[in-house]
C-alpha cells in the first residue's frame, strides 16, 4: 500500500479496487482498528457506510483525529473516501470504547451535524429530572446509530454516548464538561469537512 499526503494534512492510505472487491468506511476502519461491523440488515446507512468505489479504481482513505474525551473512551475523526473516477464520501466517525473487548463506531453525515448540535444543547440543558417519575432518559439518535443521552442516578444527572448497529458500545457516567467537549469536537469536524468540500 502506497502512502501519500492528501486533503487534511495527514497520511492517507491508497488501495486498488478490483472487480470483486470494494472498500467502505467500515472495512477501512476495521483494518485500522480491528473492529466495526456493518449496519444491520435494513438499517439506514450514512454516505461513508454506503460508499462503493468504482471497480478498477484507486481509493484514497483520508482521515484526521480531532481528539478524544474521558481518557479515550470516545474519539472523533473526520474521514473522506475518494476513488480515482471521481466518486467520494465525507463524514465523521465517532468511536466508543466500553471495555477492552468492546469498541464500536458510528458515522455522521456532514448535513446531520447542525441538528446533532441542537440535540446536544437540549441534553446539556437537562440538569435535573424533568419528569414526575423517579428515573428518566433523554436521548438523541442520528441516522448512523450515534446516540447521546442524559439520565439520572439518584439525584444526579449524567450523560452517555453510544455507538454501534447490531452491537452497542456505551460510554456512561459522562459529565457535562465531557459532553461540552464532544460538542466542540463536532463543531470542529463540521468546519474541517466544509473546508475539504471547498478544495
Amino acid at each position: 500500500m502506497q502512502l501519500q499526503r492528501c486533503y487534511f494534512s495527514f497520511v492517507v492510505g491508497v488501495a486498488l479496487v478490483g472487480a470483486g472487491r470494494t472498500v467502505t468506511a467500515q472495512s477501512a476502519t476495521a483494518r485500522q482498528q480491528g473492529g466495526g461491523g456493518a449496519p444491520a440488515s435494513g438499517a439506514i446507512s450514512t454516505r461513508l457506510e454506503s460508499f462503493q468505489p468504482s471497480p478498477g479504481s484507486l481509493v484514497t482513505v483520508a482521515y484526521e483525529n480531532l481528539g478524544d474525551l474521558n481518557f479515550g473512551r470516545v474519539s472523533v475523526e473526520v474521514r473522506e473516501l475518494r476513488d480515482s473516477k471521481g466518486e467520494f464520501a465525507r463524514g465523521v466517525v465517532i468511536r466508543v470504547t466500553e471495555s477492552q473487548t468492546l469498541q464500536e463506531q458510528a458515522f455522521v453525515d456532514p448535513e446531520e451535524i447542525p441538528e446533532l448540535l441542537r440535540g446536544i444543547d437540549a441534553i446539556l440543558r437537562t440538569t435535573s429530572n424533568p419528569t414526575s417519575f423517579k428515573s428518566f432518559e433523554l436521548r438523541y439518535k442520528t441516522r448512523g446509530e450515534l446516540e447521546v443521552s442524559a439520565y439520572n442516578t439518584d439525584a444526579y444527572v449524567q450523560y452517555a454516548i453510544q455507538a454501534g448497529h447490531a452491537t452497542k458500545a456505551t460510554a456512561l457516567n459522562l459529565r457535562s464538561e465531557d459532553m461540552a467537549k464532544f460538542r466542540s469536537m463536532m463543531v470542529a469536524a463540521s468546519a474541517r469537512l466544509a473546508a475539504a468540500a471547498r478544495r
